[in-house]
């Protein structure tokens, strides 16, 4: 099982950074305590501080998950933070030119993986925040999650 929580977009309009909004707009699985929807930017995070989404227990992988912004944007970053210990070997992120005529041509921007950390004690919750710098202007923006690594606190995988 996989998690993710909250993903920041980047917008450069000239000075700073803009958090964008986004829906989920597509996912392989999820768990139903953890619904992909918990990682938009409407979600009310008052009411699911900080759950963010898993995939559904014991699923095949590779998962997807797309999301969709309220127009064209340009990305500049995101953020990726990872679960406790539902960790991602390896993260491939994906966005589709505004120009593409069908939704497979998508356009790799490349991977990421985070470490596979084992801790002595589960109490310890660290947690990893990798941020992917690049520039692409599109409405959707794919990730795909690979198989979690192994260790003893993630038995759903």
């Amino acid at each position: 099982m996989s998690k993710l929580n909250t993903i920041k977009q980047g917008y450069s309009g000239g000075i700073g950074q803009t958090r964008l909004t986004y829906s989920i707009q597509e996912v392989s699985s999820e768990d139903p305590a953890h619904q992909a929807h918990a990682v938009q930017t409407d979600y009310n995070f008052s009411s699911m501080a900080g759950k963010g989404w898993h995939t559904r227990k014991f699923c095949e992988y590779p998962q997807t998950m797309v999301m969709k912004f309220e127009g064209p944007s340009r990305l500049k970053q995101i953020q990726v933070l990872a679960h406790e210990f539902k960790i991602a070997s390896r993260v491939e992120l994906y966005f589709l030119p505004l120009d593409a005529a069908d939704e497979d041509q998508y356009v790799k921007v490349g991977h990421f993986s985070f470490e596979n950390v084992q801790r002595p004690v589960i109490s310890q919750k660290m947690r990893e925040l990798k941020s992917v710098h690049f520039d692409a202007v599109t409405m959707l923006l794919k990730l795909v999650l690979f198989a979690p690594h192994e260790n003893k606190e993630n038995i759903f995988k």
